[in-house]
């Protein structure tokens, strides 16, 4: 399983990080998200394409870039 980190902007508050999340998990591959609000970063556990997170992200009205990528 791999964990990919991106660079996320427009959270600002609990109710934000409950959308990003929803977001990030109704794309196809995403087993876990996390959302560190004082980084600006999501951590996303699965085999999901990147492209799609950023892109679900987005249409939720987020900005949002592929930052890194671990195991």
């Amino acid at each position: 399983m791999m964990t990919r980190t991106f660079n996320i902007g427009g959270i600002c508050c609990g109710n934000s990080i409950v959308r990003a999340q929803k977001a990030i998990k109704s794309v196809a591959g995403v087993i876990k998200a996390r959302i560190d609000l004082a980084k600006g970063l999501a951590h996303v556990d699965g085999e999901a394409d990147p492209a799609a997170v950023v892109a679900a992200l987005m249409q939720a009205g987020f900005t949002a870039s592929h930052a890194t990528e671990g195991s």
